[in-house]
């Protein structure tokens, strides 16, 4: 299950760095979002808190990877991937 997680996870990262670059979406406005999409709730499971946190980690990686690439790109040159 983990792997399958994981792969999933992956190709989600992979897709947002594609739609960004392509200028389809927002990058930092799309992380913004994985941010807020699960708020603390008095009634929230724990496997809600593990979900929002995992969201929190993947939105501070979409970051990171849209920081490398821009810290790497020469002008009219943007390096896709995750670091």
């Amino acid at each position: 299950m983990a792997g399958r997680i994981e792969a999933v996870t992956r190709v989600m990262l992979h897709m947002a760095v594609e739609l960004e670059e392509r200028g389809i979406i927002d990058g930092p406005q799309f992380s913004a979002g994985l941010r807020e999409s699960l708020r603390p709730s008095p009634v929230a499971s724990g496997h809600l808190f593990v979900a929002r946190d995992r969201l929190q980690e993947l939105a501070g990686n979409l970051d990171a990877a849209r920081a490398t690439r821009r810290s790497r790109a020469t002008p009219g040159e943007i390096h896709k991937g995750f670091g």
